[in-house]
């Protein structure tokens, strides 16, 4: 479930270079605004949001965590496909780029509680095939659905999916007991926010 929904958020962060031209052409976007759309714009709520979700996930329910970041990038790519302008594009990718953040810190958490430590580089690499197989289908699902009918409705058909998986998400990925499978008793480290960012220094 959890590779499924990774497929899905990679599925809606290729659509807009996918395709390009007939968003161009319908909004009258240059290649320089779509550039910043798909690079620096999405980059920007990604990068940003990450860390503060991963912070939040150690606190609340992850799987709820992971089920309302895919309703949030599901209801943006909907978004997207009704936007009217450049501008509200922008804001619609924007929002996926928000949402999309909240996917992988909590579910790598979740795989963590649900598979011991003989087994998690396995269920990882299973999980991490998502972004290959989402960029695959990315093309084949969204040049036939803009040939067969428009840009719109592949960006509004996707969000619909992931509104489901989001709802799969509550039913089939019930939250772990932290730590369950490494005997520390569900007790999450006390180490702060700030000491954890100073691990990640460039040295």
């Amino acid at each position: 479930m959890l590779c499924a929904v990774y497929v899905l958020n990679f599925l809606s962060r290729q659509l807009p270079g996918i395709l390009a031209k007939p968003i161009q052409d319908s909004l009258h976007i240059s290649d320089g605004q779509l550039g910043r759309i798909g690079g620096l714009y999405f980059a920007l709520f990604y990068c940003c949001i990450s860390i503060p979700v991963g912070w939040f996930a150690d606190k609340t329910n992850r799987s709820k965590v992971l089920a309302v970041a895919c309703a949030i990038w599901s209801a943006a790519t909907m978004w997207c496909g009704g936007a009217g302008s450049y501008l509200q594009f922008s804001v619609a990718y924007m929002a996926v780029g928000f949402g999309e953040a909240g996917g992988v810190p909590p579910s790598y958490s979740i795989i963590s509680d649900y598979f011991p430590s003989g087994r998690r580089g396995r269920a990882l690499g299973l999980y991490n095939i998502g972004p290959p197989i989402g960029s695959a289908l990315g093309i084949a699902f969204g040049a036939s659905i803009a040939s067969a009918f428009s840009w719109r409705y592949a960006f509004v058909l996707l969000g619909s999916v992931g509104l489901f998986a989001a709802i799969g998400v509550l039913i089939l990925v019930p939250e772990p007991r932290r730590g369950g499978l490494d005997g520390v008793s569900g007790q999450v480290s006390k180490t702060g926010f700030g000491h954890t960012l100073a691990m990640f220094h460039l040295g």
